[in-house]
Protein backbone atom coordinates (compact mmCIF):
# COMPACT_ATOMS: atom_id res chain seq x y z
CA UNK A 1 0.00 0.00 0.00
CA UNK A 2 0.99 3.27 -0.91
CA UNK A 3 1.69 6.29 1.87
CA UNK A 4 -1.76 7.69 1.30
CA UNK A 5 -3.09 4.07 2.60
CA UNK A 6 -3.60 3.38 6.14
CA UNK A 7 -0.91 0.30 6.30
CA UNK A 8 2.07 0.78 8.14
CA UNK A 9 5.17 -0.05 7.11
CA UNK A 10 8.46 -0.68 9.17
CA UNK A 11 10.84 2.19 9.35
CA UNK A 12 14.39 1.84 9.45
CA UNK A 13 16.70 -0.50 7.75
CA UNK A 14 15.17 -2.91 5.66
CA UNK A 15 16.30 -6.46 5.43
CA UNK A 16 16.03 -9.23 2.64
CA UNK A 17 19.04 -8.71 0.61
CA UNK A 18 20.42 -11.95 1.19
CA UNK A 19 17.23 -13.37 -0.62
CA UNK A 20 17.40 -11.95 -3.51
CA UNK A 21 18.05 -14.29 -6.60
CA UNK A 22 19.03 -11.45 -9.36
CA UNK A 23 19.12 -8.08 -9.80
CA UNK A 24 16.47 -5.99 -10.38
CA UNK A 25 15.74 -3.56 -13.14
CA UNK A 26 15.43 0.05 -11.68
CA UNK A 27 14.87 2.45 -14.30
CA UNK A 28 16.35 5.72 -13.69
CA UNK A 29 13.51 7.72 -15.27
CA UNK A 30 13.52 11.73 -15.06
CA UNK A 31 14.26 10.97 -11.22
CA UNK A 32 17.21 13.16 -9.14
CA UNK A 33 20.90 11.79 -9.93
CA UNK A 34 23.91 12.75 -7.81
CA UNK A 35 27.36 12.41 -9.30
CA UNK A 36 28.40 11.46 -12.90
CA UNK A 37 24.98 10.58 -15.02
CA UNK A 38 27.59 8.56 -17.53
CA UNK A 39 27.76 5.87 -15.05
CA UNK A 40 26.66 2.20 -15.86
CA UNK A 41 25.60 1.62 -12.13
CA UNK A 42 22.93 3.19 -10.15
CA UNK A 43 22.96 3.61 -6.69
CA UNK A 44 19.03 3.62 -6.24
CA UNK A 45 17.85 4.99 -2.96
CA UNK A 46 14.37 4.72 -1.85
CA UNK A 47 13.98 7.79 0.97
CA UNK A 48 11.75 9.31 3.19
CA UNK A 49 12.61 13.02 4.25
CA UNK A 50 10.87 12.63 7.46
CA UNK A 51 12.63 8.91 8.22
CA UNK A 52 15.11 9.57 11.01
CA UNK A 53 16.77 6.52 9.38
CA UNK A 54 17.05 8.03 6.35
CA UNK A 55 19.10 10.93 7.91
CA UNK A 56 21.32 9.05 9.73
CA UNK A 57 22.53 7.02 5.94
CA UNK A 58 22.42 10.32 3.82
CA UNK A 59 25.74 10.99 4.03
CA UNK A 60 26.63 7.59 2.42
CA UNK A 61 25.47 8.91 -1.03
CA UNK A 62 27.95 11.63 -1.26
CA UNK A 63 30.99 9.59 0.22
CA UNK A 64 29.86 7.37 -2.73
CA UNK A 65 29.79 9.73 -5.17
CA UNK A 66 33.18 11.74 -3.69
CA UNK A 67 35.22 8.04 -3.74
CA UNK A 68 37.93 8.03 -5.68
CA UNK A 69 37.47 4.06 -6.65
CA UNK A 70 33.07 4.56 -6.98
CA UNK A 71 32.82 8.16 -8.72
CA UNK A 72 33.50 7.19 -11.87
CA UNK A 73 31.67 3.69 -11.32
CA UNK A 74 28.82 5.00 -9.66
CA UNK A 75 26.08 7.44 -9.29
CA UNK A 76 23.20 7.89 -6.60
CA UNK A 77 19.09 8.18 -8.12
CA UNK A 78 16.67 9.13 -5.41
CA UNK A 79 13.27 7.79 -5.28
CA UNK A 80 10.53 9.15 -3.35
CA UNK A 81 9.26 6.39 -0.78
CA UNK A 82 7.12 8.80 2.03
CA UNK A 83 6.04 6.53 4.54
CA UNK A 84 1.81 6.87 5.32
CA UNK A 85 2.66 7.54 9.35
CA UNK A 86 5.04 10.40 8.22
CA UNK A 87 2.47 13.32 7.92
CA UNK A 88 5.36 15.89 6.80
CA UNK A 89 6.61 13.39 4.27
CA UNK A 90 4.31 13.52 1.63
CA UNK A 91 4.53 17.57 1.41
CA UNK A 92 8.12 17.83 1.90
CA UNK A 93 8.40 15.49 -1.03
CA UNK A 94 6.58 17.67 -3.15
CA UNK A 95 8.29 20.79 -2.00
CA UNK A 96 11.58 19.12 -3.30
CA UNK A 97 9.90 18.29 -6.56
CA UNK A 98 9.01 22.12 -7.11
CA UNK A 99 12.65 22.82 -5.66
CA UNK A 100 13.96 20.82 -8.41
CA UNK A 101 11.98 21.80 -10.98
CA UNK A 102 12.77 25.21 -10.37
CA UNK A 103 16.61 25.06 -9.22
CA UNK A 104 17.60 21.54 -11.02
CA UNK A 105 19.35 18.82 -9.47
CA UNK A 106 21.78 20.50 -7.69
CA UNK A 107 19.14 22.26 -5.39
CA UNK A 108 17.51 19.55 -5.08
CA UNK A 109 20.08 17.68 -3.14
CA UNK A 110 21.13 20.68 -1.83
CA UNK A 111 17.60 20.94 -0.53
CA UNK A 112 17.55 17.45 0.88
CA UNK A 113 20.57 17.85 2.41
CA UNK A 114 19.33 20.50 4.66
CA UNK A 115 15.85 18.80 5.31
CA UNK A 116 17.63 16.13 6.75
CA UNK A 117 19.19 18.44 9.05
CA UNK A 118 16.26 20.01 10.39
CA UNK A 119 13.99 16.60 10.89
CA UNK A 120 12.28 18.29 13.32
CA UNK A 121 10.82 21.25 11.74
CA UNK A 122 9.25 20.60 8.40
CA UNK A 123 6.42 23.09 8.47
CA UNK A 124 6.05 24.41 4.79
CA UNK A 125 7.36 28.00 6.74
CA UNK A 126 10.74 25.72 7.50
CA UNK A 127 10.87 24.13 3.96
CA UNK A 128 10.60 27.66 2.01
CA UNK A 129 13.58 28.94 4.72
CA UNK A 130 15.54 26.18 2.86
CA UNK A 131 14.59 26.74 -0.13
CA UNK A 132 15.66 30.60 0.29
CA UNK A 133 18.96 29.35 1.90
CA UNK A 134 20.46 27.45 -0.95
CA UNK A 135 19.41 30.04 -3.59
CA UNK A 136 16.16 29.24 -4.89
CA UNK A 137 12.39 31.45 -4.09
CA UNK A 138 10.50 28.94 -1.28
CA UNK A 139 7.30 31.29 -2.36
CA UNK A 140 7.47 30.29 -6.22
CA UNK A 141 8.54 26.48 -4.92
CA UNK A 142 5.62 26.39 -2.46
CA UNK A 143 3.33 27.63 -4.99
CA UNK A 144 4.60 25.29 -7.87
CA UNK A 145 4.08 22.36 -5.27
CA UNK A 146 0.77 23.61 -4.77
CA UNK A 147 -0.20 24.03 -8.62
CA UNK A 148 1.44 20.96 -9.46
CA UNK A 149 0.38 18.49 -6.80
CA UNK A 150 -1.40 16.11 -8.98
CA UNK A 151 1.02 16.12 -11.54
CA UNK A 152 4.12 15.36 -8.31
CA UNK A 153 1.92 12.77 -6.68
CA UNK A 154 2.22 11.24 -9.71
CA UNK A 155 5.69 10.58 -9.21
CA UNK A 156 5.52 9.71 -6.01
CA UNK A 157 2.66 6.57 -6.93
CA UNK A 158 5.30 5.59 -9.90
CA UNK A 159 8.31 5.38 -7.10
CA UNK A 160 5.93 3.75 -4.99
CA UNK A 161 4.90 1.13 -7.34
CA UNK A 162 8.00 0.66 -8.54
CA UNK A 163 9.37 -0.41 -4.96
CA UNK A 164 6.58 -2.81 -3.71
CA UNK A 165 7.10 -4.75 -7.07
CA UNK A 166 11.04 -5.20 -5.66
CA UNK A 167 10.13 -5.58 -2.48
CA UNK A 168 10.65 -2.34 -0.98
CA UNK A 169 9.39 -2.23 3.01
CA UNK A 170 10.96 0.17 5.04
CA UNK A 171 13.30 3.37 4.09
CA UNK A 172 15.67 3.52 3.41
CA UNK A 173 16.64 1.19 0.65
CA UNK A 174 19.35 0.96 -1.03
CA UNK A 175 20.25 -1.04 -4.22
CA UNK A 176 23.34 -0.64 -6.38
CA UNK A 177 23.32 -2.36 -9.59
CA UNK A 178 19.78 -3.48 -9.02
CA UNK A 179 21.32 -5.56 -6.20
CA UNK A 180 19.65 -4.56 -2.09
CA UNK A 181 22.88 -3.10 -0.35
CA UNK A 182 22.57 -4.80 2.92
CA UNK A 183 25.54 -2.71 4.96
CA UNK A 184 25.47 0.72 4.56
CA UNK A 185 28.90 1.74 3.78
CA UNK A 186 31.26 2.68 0.86
CA UNK A 187 33.07 -0.56 1.70
CA UNK A 188 30.23 -2.45 1.53
CA UNK A 189 29.19 -0.73 -2.07
CA UNK A 190 33.05 -1.86 -3.34
CA UNK A 191 32.18 -5.46 -1.71
CA UNK A 192 29.22 -6.13 -3.88
CA UNK A 193 30.54 -4.08 -7.42
CA UNK A 194 32.91 -6.95 -6.92
CA UNK A 195 30.78 -10.00 -5.68
CA UNK A 196 28.12 -9.25 -8.41
CA UNK A 197 30.99 -8.41 -10.95
CA UNK A 198 29.84 -4.78 -11.52
CA UNK A 199 31.20 -2.32 -14.52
Amino acid sequence: MNAAGTARRPSGPARGAALQEKAHAIPVGDSPVLGNKQVRVNLVVFSDLQCPFCARSHALLKEVVEDPALKKRVNVVYKYFPLSFHEDAKPAALFAMAVRELGGDDAFWSFVDRVYQQQRDMESAALKDVANAIGVDGERAAALAYAKESTYTAVLDADQKLASSIGVRGTPTFFVGGWQLGDRSVDSVKALLKKKNLP
